[in-house]
């Protein structure tokens, strides 16, 4: 394995500096954001490859836990922000970590205890980088189902009416959003999934390969992780937009829209 110095970030730094530089002659404002950007992912991750030293030295389930939490809740609020017509903050945030706690937990414990059968399951060398891979593309998936289909029903109120007045129920109206919601949220995924392998190599396996694996045994890790982010995303979706569907009609399947913020409030 090729150990990298800090002398070799710092040149990789400096090559985001360039590309600033470049980037300025054409939109000064992405600059900043590139460097902003750079800047926080760097402390994100050094921090976190600190914390997960320690961890990974006490072996605890409360430690595992603990990170656990912390991860699915800077997940939650991150889904809650990218919302152009967002649900009240409560339900959206509320949504946002039912829908992808449950995908991305229930994932991460079905892998650790059938398929890599870690001892002790919770094990923190594998518990925590898949629940994180797992987080961060269900928390994509979510969160673009989410805007797009409350911008869908925002857009077409009189649409929906109209279907309810036509005799239709609450769900039969509100299909067709649903379902352009779906495939809008998970097109990403299936994008992934296809180019895997003859377009680009996954950073996961280039990772391995780059840490001295065999190609092969990088090759089945990497497809048991695609095809694990493919299942958690998919039921994190759908997971939130039945949820919102729900929250859209009240009781008697009239369409009450109270729980929607308008855009820009």
């Amino acid at each position: 394995m090729i150990h990298l110095s800090y002398t070799d970030l710092g040149l990789c730094a400096l090559l985001v500096i360039a590309c600033g530089g470049l980037l300025t002659l054409h939109h000064p404002a992405l600059t900043r954001q590139l460097y902003g950007s750079a800047l926080r992912c760097g402390l994100q991750l050094l921090l976190m490859g600190v914390w997960l030293s320690f961890i990974f030295t006490r072996q605890h389930w409360g430690w595992v836990a603990l990170m656990s939490v912390i991860m699915l809740g800077a997940a939650t609020l991150e889904a809650g922000r990218r919302q152009a017509v967002p649900l009240q903050a409560a339900w959206r945030y509320g949504l946002a970590l039912m829908s992808m706690g449950t995908a991305a937990l229930s994932m991460t414990v079905l892998v650790v205890v059938a398929l890599l059968q870690a001892d002790p399951w919770y094990s923190p060398r594998y518990f925590l980088p898949l629940l994180g891979m797992l987080l961060g593309n269900c928390l994509t998936g979510v969160s673009m189902g989410m805007d797009h289909f409350n911008r869908q029903v925002w857009q077409q109120q009189a649409q929906l009416e109209w279907r309810l007045a036509l005799g239709m129920t609450a769900t039969e109206a509100i299909q067709p959003m649903y379902r352009q919601s779906l495939e809008a949220a998970l097109r990403p995924t299936f994008n992934m999934l296809v180019s895997a392998g003859v377009i680009s190599l996954p950073g996961m396996m280039t990772g391995q390969i780059l840490a001295g694996a065999a190609p092969m045994e990088a090759v089945k890790y990497q497809l048991m992780i695609m095809l694990l982010l493919a299942v958690c995303t998919s039921v994190g979706i759908m997971l939130a937009l039945s949820a919102c569907r729900r929250l859209l009609f009240d009781e008697r399947q009239r369409l009450d829209l109270h729980r929607l913020q308008p855009p820009g409030s």
